[in-house]
């Protein structure tokens, strides 16, 4: 892989991306699978040690050595872990992933304190300042976020809800960034399109009943999750002209729902591949698509990628949210939900991202019913579910997200006059 150097390069790039979207459009048969709700997880998390400080990623790189189904992030101490794709349909099948999670949730925390490290399990690292950022030293680690900093015309770079200001302005920021995503799979092109579309209306709800992500720098944004805020901020490569006209950005939520896959791969060939490697030139331009959703192509299965949450303090936290997700979405597509107006979605969305659930209490107990409704109409295990869904519910009850328990018990230690590193450590129950 090397640098892009020139336009020739980009040109050859989109020249076979677009290849190899025909080949995938021309073949849509290849691509069927019947119906079903096949789900896998990825959980991202930050490794400290007992005080407060990132390890660094020789530590990290032994934990992704020990175990298969852990990969690296940009981040040097951050890494991805996964399940297999499980049907939760049937009997068992929630049960299967609940297992699984949590077997591999025990076995990526036991890893990690072998080297005497803890997971942080929160949507953002607080940790870590930002000149203190250390990238995986990969390539595409170092190029990638090199090619937003040295492009970004923006310079309102600065997010606060509370007047402690953090900048984001450099890309590396993400390397801070804990996700938790929900791959399913499609049976077809169409209803990959439409469980992308649908996905985006369902984002914002699902951020306010999962908020995770308000500290940054050591400070408290008031935010109630900024991650794709970071993300946007730090992302944004328009020049005059495309803000101008409101071009979307390759990152967070689009400007309009899209029409068909032929649209999606369009979308993803208007902005720059970066990386110069034609022979995977589809997934390095579905790789740098950070939307909210997107679609992915894994050998012959069309998988919906949701993205807009934070990991949980929890893996069947974890398990909670991505199952009101996936409830939620069967839902819309068994009731053919008319899609939401992508301004309001939009509106919504920054509603949650500024204010968490508060401002959703009144309307999140139809939607968890809903979700509930189409899971055991679809064949989910009850038992299990209203297991998960408790946590939910807890949510509502109370008016609390992950992000305000945070909050708390930050404030508490604070009360007790402790250093700010011993705060912050307390907060996110480390130490």
């Amino acid at each position: 892989m090397e640098k892009l150097g020139h336009k020739d390069n980009e040109t050859i790039m989109k020249e076979a991306f677009n290849r190899s979207a025909q080949n995938i459009l021309v073949n849509e048969p290849h691509f069927y699978k019947p119906p079903g709700l096949l789900v896998g997880l990825e959980m991202e998390t930050s490794v400290i040690d007992h005080c407060g400080q990132a390890v660094g990623q020789p530590l990290r790189d032994r934990i992704v050595d020990i175990l298969p189904y852990v990969s690296c992030e940009l981040g040097a101490s951050q890494l991805e872990w996964r399940t297999d794709p499980i049907m939760v349909a049937g009997e068992d099948g929630l049960e299967k992933l609940i297992l699984q999670a949590r077997q591999r949730d025990v076995e990526v925390h036991n890893a990690v304190r072998l080297y005497d490290g803890w997971v942080l399990r929160s949507g953002t690292n607080p940790f870590v300042n930002a000149d203190e950022i250390v990238r995986t030293d990969k390539p595409k680690y170092r190029m990638v976020p090199d090619f937003h900093n040295q492009n970004r015309q923006r310079q309102d770079t600065d997010i606060s809800r509370n007047g402690h200001i953090v900048s984001v302005g450099d890309a590396a920021v993400v390397s801070l960034l804990n996700s938790l995503q929900c791959n399913c799979q499609a049976t077809d092109f169409a209803d990959a399109v439409d469980k992308a579309n649908r996905s985006l209306m369902i984002g914002p709800m699902t951020v306010a009943l999962s908020a995770n992500a308000g500290l940054l720098y050591g400070k408290d944004t008031g935010l109630a999750d900024l991650r794709m805020l970071a993300w946007e901020r730090s992302h944004d490569t328009r020049n005059t002209r495309e803000i101008a006209v409101n071009k979307a950005l390759r990152v967070g939520l689009p400007d309009r729902y899209l029409t068909d896959l032929e649209d999606y791969f369009d979308r993803i060939a208007e902005h720059p591949f970066i990386l110069f490697d034609p022979d995977h030139a589809l997934q390095i331009g579905i790789g740098l698509f950070w939307q909210d959703t997107r679609i992915k192509f894994i050998g012959n299965a069309v998988v919906v990628e949701f993205r807009p949450t934070s990991i949980q303090p929890t893996v069947e936290e974890d398990l909670a949210v991505m199952m009101f997700y996936l409830g939620r979405l069967q839902w819309s597509q068994d009731y053919r939900e008319e899609l939401t107006p992508i301004d309001t979605v939009r509106k919504q969305r920054n509603l949650a991202m500024n204010e968490g659930i508060t401002p959703f209490l009144k309307i999140l107990p139809d939607e968890i019913m809903k979700a509930k409704i189409a899971l055991i109409e679809a064949g989910v295990n009850q038992v299990e579910l209203e297991k998960l869904f408790r946590i939910l519910w807890n949510r509502i009850d109370t008016g609390l997200t992950p992000v305000d328990i945070t909050r708390q018990k930050r404030e508490k230690a604070k009360r007790q006059g402790l250093p700010e590193k011993d705060v912050l450590l307390r907060a996110f129950g480390a130490g």
